[in-house]
């Protein structure tokens, strides 16, 4: 809630040394490479989790990914490299340069365990894939609708990892099939498309079929949400519990 400059006096004024400019740290952090921060927050988080008994979800981490876009400053020439330039308003005469950014978060303990950030044309779904490496075997994740794929699912029950998925209206025969069945939820079976056959290959301890639960919210308007989940065992993960979470 302080400006700039009296957070810098205070720090300098702190460790007993003489305080800098503004301008002084724009400079200097200007020569940083943006990795750096990334792999800070990887420290981060490895010494959190090692410290800590972190807050879990019936033995899992729950971990969320969604993504959004950021309208980055100003007009330097590096941004043409890595971003792309947009107009906004009635007319689109109101350019400004855009990024679309994701993240991988521990929702139950509030944090950031990776971040992506590429130009406005790439989607949230091709941004998740960065975030893979991050996910271990006992993690459960949540995903909002247009994340869902057959094989994301694979590759997370490969990887060890249970997952929930809003699911897309319309996009999936078996959720029209069971929306229109009038049951609440419903074990089914997915086969892996052939052009994602490589990961059987890749894991071969992972079959390509793969039972799932389809489990059926409807509002007090009558809006029906489906979601998938992994998790099948209806005893162990009520339908209750799954919506709640």
């Amino acid at each position: 809630n302080q400006s700039l400059q009296v957070c810098l006096d205070d720090f300098f004024d702190f460790h007993g040394l003489v305080s800098l400019s503004k301008s002084a740290l724009t400079q200097a952090r200007a020569n940083l490479c943006p990795k750096v921060f990334k792999r800070l927050n990887r420290r981060v988080c490895e010494a959190f989790y090692q410290s800590t008994a972190c807050k879990r979800w019936k033995g899992f981490r729950v971990l969320g990914v969604d993504g959004s876009t950021l309208q980055l400053p100003g007009i330097h020439f590096s941004l043409e490299k890595l971003f792309s330039y947009h107009g906004f308003g009635p007319n689109a005469d109101a350019g400004h340069w855009m990024s679309r950014i994701s993240y991988l978060y521990d929702v139950f303990n509030g944090i950031v365990i990776d971040a992506a950030m590429a130009s406005y044309t790439t989607s949230e779904s091709a941004l998740c894939d960065q975030h893979m490496p991050f996910i271990k075997k006992g993690d459960l994740l949540l995903f909002d609708r247009y994340y869902a794929s057959f094989e994301r699912m694979f590759l997370l029950k490969a990887k060890g990892v249970h997952f929930v998925f809003r699911m897309k209206d319309n996009w999936w025969n078996c959720v029209n099939t069971f929306v229109s069945s009038g049951l609440n939820e419903q074990i089914v079976c997915l086969t892996l498309p052939k052009k994602s056959k490589y990961l059987v290959s890749k894991y071969p301890h992972l079959s390509p079929v793969m039972k799932v639960r389809l489990i059926k919210k409807t509002n007090r308007k009558g809006e029906v949400q489906v979601f998938c989940t992994s998790l099948i065992d209806d005893q162990q993960y009520s339908r209750k519990a799954i919506l709640s979470l």
